[in-house]
């Protein structure tokens, strides 16, 4: 977990996040796909307190993933979906979930599958032309 801002900003490199200080003091995160839902300008421990959100929930999808692979109950896929909603809903798209954290794609989200596959096929129309 992030411990200072400069900690958050270099993570935010890392995944392709755009952070800017203003001058009042505040920090403007966007995101590849457009603003993040902590809103457009925000304090350095509301992006702190964001991404720390972000990891816990990415850190229960590892663990129901795990916990799934080891009994396969239905009732960890249902509890791993709702934990995808809660990222989902606040703008998180998966771009850091780790292959083992992820459930064959048959278990997965609907959505979460259909937003990849047309993720990939934009990414291949834009540079095949």
């Amino acid at each position: 977990m992030p411990k200072n801002l400069s900690d958050v900003i270099q993570e935010l490199t890392w995944l392709e996040y755009i952070v800017t200080k203003l001058e009042t003091g505040l920090w403007r995160v966007q995101g590849i796909d457009g603003e993040l839902p902590i809103g457009e300008w925000a304090t350095p421990d509301e992006v702190i307190n964001f991404y720390s959100a972000l990891d816990n929930l990415e850190g229960k999808l590892s663990y129901l993933a795990m916990h799934w692979r080891g009994v396969g109950a239905q009732e960890l896929v249902k509890q791993y979906h709702k934990v995808v909603q809660e990222l989902w809903d606040l703008g998180w798209r998966g771009t850091t979930l780790l292959p083992d954290s992820e459930l064959p794609d048959r278990l997965m989200p609907r959505y979460f599958i259909s937003y990849w596959i047309n993720r990939k096929q934009e990414h291949n129309e834009k540079h095949n032309q």
